[in-house]
């Protein structure tokens, strides 16, 4: 074998690693099943029918008029490694003139309701370090997500499922709740059998690959929620907040619902991406 072939076997070989391993640092798509960019002029929120994957025929709907407000910019939201959830559209934020206690928008989502298998839900939050507030997504106003629930304010990120209505089901210390715009993402397995679902949470995950249960708020064992079958989802604000909602998707993946544009290569692609250049160059001087 003369050197040159030499060369040339150790770069195919290189970059087939580079390949596998950037293959197997990503994670499994399945299927988004609902998309909201709020891609809407600014004003009320109110009837408006865009996204993907809504009941044929469902507009969002508020109990105010004018109610929840689409605002510009949309959000936007970097990870730790610096990859960029996609994003487009604006976002929305309570009409701050309303004298409510809490503003709710909600939409028709599924006309089959999702009562078995894992889903995925993922939105963009910012939410109001002022002091205790209300700013909530929710599934089908039985898992809320968010400061606070419907009717219970808080100072810290919580979840509840109204089982009991004057108390948050579990609220969390860290993160501390700020005014920069957080990620929150949630996985849930509906028991088929009509009982209780479980949940996971998380704030501020990377988005090249699915989170791990270790690493959930919730704990690897997950929070037990009462019994739900989506069709719809809420989104509520306290009327005095600062809040701001955006980005909300569900799918049957990870994947599904945190789509990026990647800006860094990580450090082992990049290290056999060198490798890979170095021998090129090698077998060309050669």
């Amino acid at each position: 074998m003369t050197a040159s072939h030499d060369y040339t076997r150790r770069f195919s070989i290189f970059a087939f690693a580079a390949v596998l391993l950037t293959t197997t640092m990503t994670t499994t798509h399945g299927v988004l099943l609902l998309e909201e960019q709020f891609i809407y002029d600014p004003g009320a929120l109110q009837d408006n029918d865009g996204g993907v994957g809504w009941k044929s025929g469902s507009k969002w709907s508020n109990n105010q008029t004018p109610g929840t407000q689409v605002v510009s910019p949309g959000l936007s939201y970097t990870d730790s490694l610096g990859n960029v959830l996609d994003v487009a559209g604006n976002s929305i934020s309570p009409n701050n003139a309303n004298d409510s206690n809490v503003e709710d928008a909600v939409r028709d989502a599924f006309g089959d309701a999702i009562k078995s298998g894992t889903i995925w839900m993922s939105f963009l939050m910012k939410a109001d370090p002022s002091g205790s507030n209300k700013v909530f997504v929710s599934m089908e106003e039985k898992y809320f997500m968010g400061q606070g629930s419907k009717n219970v304010s808080s100072s810290k990120w919580s979840l509840d499922d109204l089982a009991d209505t004057n108390n948050i089901l579990e609220d969390f210390d860290t993160p501390a709740i700020d005014s920069n715009t957080h990620f929150f993402v949630t996985r849930v397995e509906f028991n088929a059998s009509g009982s209780n679902e479980e949940a996971w949470f998380w704030i501020d995950p990377n988005l090249d690959a699915t989170p791990s249960d270790s690493d959930s708020l919730t704990g690897t064992a997950g929070e037990v929620i009462q019994d739900f079958d989506l069709t719809k989802i809420s989104i509520g604000f306290d009327s005095s907040t600062n809040a701001m909602v955006d980005e909300l998707r569900i799918g049957t993946s990870y994947a599904d619902v945190s789509p990026f544009t990647i800006t860094a290569i990580p450090e082992a692609s990049a290290f056999l991406s060198m490798g890979c250049l170095a021998l090129l160059a090698a077998a060309r001087r050669r």
